[in-house]
């Protein structure tokens, strides 16, 4: 179903997508593409007149991709044109579209990615984005908060905002040895440090040198040098 959806809206020129029933359980909650579209609106409700299934119209008002989740069971694949008496089940599928379409809720945009850091409000611990579905005009999200996921709606998540102020991480209780690492390694990406950054600062180089015993080593590297 999802397949066929995402080839449609593909293929289409700025389509309007709407999603008929209660939910989209599948990967991220939409089919590839949706971006695609113009608008996107969503009917709750089950079309019992409608098969499941996905539906791609031309249309005098422009291109319109339709996809059923919650209808009557799924028939063979159909293609045809309009007839003279616009009497085709496509045809009738087309009608079904434009009258749903005007009595339909906009679908707003999901306001995180996959794989994205967010935090979990009011001051939760920071999270990963795995994946997110579109449930009953509400998105949902899978968020790994450290060793355990967790399913959340959109509105306990807020955008992750990285404190860079090393002043600020002394002031705090200590954290865990994942927490350290992850701030550093954000902290190295974000000011295009080209040395290994410790909590001493960047990596120093080790002065001492030894031309007869190559294993000796230098008692800096465990104050991060060398």
């Amino acid at each position: 179903m999802l397949g066929h959806a995402s080839s449609f809206l593909h293929r289409s020129n700025s389509p309007r997508l709407l999603l008929v029933g209660s939910s989209l359980p599948s990967g991220e909650g939409f089919p590839d593409g949706y971006s695609n579209a113009d608008e996107c609106r969503h009917w709750a409700e089950p079309a019992p007149a409608l098969p499941e299934g996905s539906y791609r119209f031309c249309l005098d008002s422009g291109d319109g991709v339709m996809l059923v989740t919650s209808g009557a069971p799924s028939g063979p694949v159909e293609r045809g044109d309009y007839t003279p008496e616009g009497s085709s089940a496509l045809e009738a599928a087309a009608a079904w579209f434009e009258h749903l379409w005007e009595r339909s809720d906009p679908i707003s945009a999901p306001r995180f990615e996959v794989r994205s850091d967010v935090s979990i409000l009011p001051d939760g611990p920071e999270a990963v984005v795995k994946s997110r579905i579109y449930v009953e005009g509400v998105w949902h999200y899978r968020v790994r908060v450290g060793e355990k996921v967790r399913g959340l709606e959109e509105r306990f998540l807020a955008e992750f905002e990285p404190d860079t102020d090393p002043e600020e991480w002394i002031a705090r209780p200590p954290k865990v040895a994942r927490e350290i690492a992850a701030t550093l390694t954000r902290a190295k990406l974000e000011e295009n440090l080209t040395e290994p950054s410790t909590p001493f600062g960047p990596r120093a180089r080790c002065s001492c040198r030894t031309s007869s015993v190559r294993s000796s080593r230098c008692s800096a590297r465990a104050r991060g040098g060398c």
